[in-house]
């Protein structure tokens, strides 16, 4: 069950702008990990795992990220809690440790493990910031009925206040025309968006992040688990300056937009003609070219649908990405648009550039793969794209 992956985002914030004082161990590498991952998960007895996943970090460091990873393979918590507290001294990144909240099944774990973080950093003279459960933003306690004094008085407040507030609303936004999400009554493809108020609190919370990858994951993993209307998802896009990392995420949260029959204002937040037009293209089927032969290969939309359905029920963007490379190889003739699809469920851009090589051997029409690259923030992962299917 996963309680804090914003729930924390305050702490993620704190972190961002203290990250500069620290002094940071090389941690392991990409692959160095994915060895030690895998070395630890094969072992069924969990206090052995615990022993054994500390042994190896002896000469080692990892990274918050990657602590988060291995404490996640236990399934109970006091053995999550007693593996974090072991782990945390090889952290490199420690600032931002307070990540591993999210690994935990119920949220006393959580905060157990915040205060042995805070105890520790309070020998270190590091501060650490107050814990605001995300669940405060997501629940909205019942309101008091107030008299007409206290509602005068409340309002004065606001007025007071409304200067200092951040300028949700600032002169780039007013250049553009928002959908109002109230009275829709077409398709929807989510139930029920966020609240002002609740919305508001993670838009703060979001555009508090240092940067543009940081801001994307965010979103892009919690429009996973919250309902957006189309205006909030281009308010959110408004703090994304870079265009294709801004167009990678529109066309992503398409997937998952409570009015999609909005869904074309988000043109107006595009400059390029051929962004412009990969929006358009969301509401059209797209001419792909397939052979006689390949149409003989082909899943069907009742197995793409099951597929779909069994990726979205791992959480994470790392547990979907095996998931789907388990699944690919029994179906085996995919189309590049079906792929598109799958890919769109991953969150960080290096589990959607493996699945995208690893799929490729599995797809029919490969002459279509190509546009895959579009669903790639970094020129480099596009080029390694195409390397990788020239040299294939």
């Amino acid at each position: 069950m996963k309680i804090i992956q914003l729930v924390l985002i305050n702490l993620l914030i704190f972190a961002t702008a203290n990250a500069q004082n620290v002094i940071l161990q090389e941690p392991m590498n990409e692959r160095s990990f994915k060895r030690y991952y895998d070395r630890i998960q094969k072992i069924d007895d969990e206090d052995k795992r615990v022993i054994r996943g500390i042994e190896l970090l002896k000469d080692d460091f990892i990274t918050a990220n990657q602590l988060f990873l291995a404490v996640a393979l236990f399934e109970d918590d006091n053995n999550k809690l007693h593996f974090a507290e072991l782990a945390s001294e090889k952290v490199s990144d420690r600032i931002n440790i307070l990540v591993v909240c999210d690994a935990f099944g119920k949220i006393s774990y959580a905060l157990k493990f915040y205060d042995f973080i805070r105890e520790n950093r309070a020998i270190e003279n590091q501060s650490v910031p107050a814990v605001v459960p995300f669940e405060l933003f997501m629940e909205e306690p019942p309101k008091d009925k107030l008299t007409k004094e206290e509602i005068n008085k409340k309002e004065h407040e606001i007025q007071i206040k409304e200067p200092e507030l951040p300028d949700m609303l600032g002169p780039i936004e007013n250049r553009y025309s928002f959908p109002e999400h109230s009275f829709y009554t077409g398709i929807k493809k989510c139930n029920n968006p966020l609240t002002d108020n609740v919305f508001e609190k993670f838009y703060t919370s979001v555009s508090g992040l240092g940067t543009e990858r940081e801001k994307t994951e965010i979103i892009l993993e919690y429009a996973e688990k919250y309902c957006f209307s189309t205006a909030q998802i281009m308010r959110l896009a408004l703090l994304i300056t870079n265009e294709n990392i801004r167009y990678v995420m529109l066309i992503t949260l398409f997937n998952n937009v409570f009015d999609p029959g909005n869904y074309l204002f988000v043109k107006q937040l595009l400059g390029s003609n051929e962004l412009v037009a990969g929006i358009d293209n969301l509401f059209s089927e797209p001419a792909t070219l397939i052979s006689a032969e390949q149409k003989k290969c082909i899943v069907s939309n009742d197995d793409m649908n099951k597929i779909i359905a069994s990726i979205r029920k791992e959480s994470l963007s790392t547990t979907r990405f095996e998931m789907a490379q388990k699944i690919i190889p029994e179906y085996k003739c995919f189309l590049t648009e079906q792929i598109i699809e799958i890919i769109k469920l991953f969150s960080f851009e290096t589990d959607k550039l493996s699945f995208a090589k690893f799929a490729y051997e599995f797809t029919s029409d490969k002459n279509n793969y190509n546009r895959i690259q579009s669903l790639f923030i970094y020129q480099s992962s596009k080029d390694d794209l195409m390397n990788y299917i020239k040299e294939f």
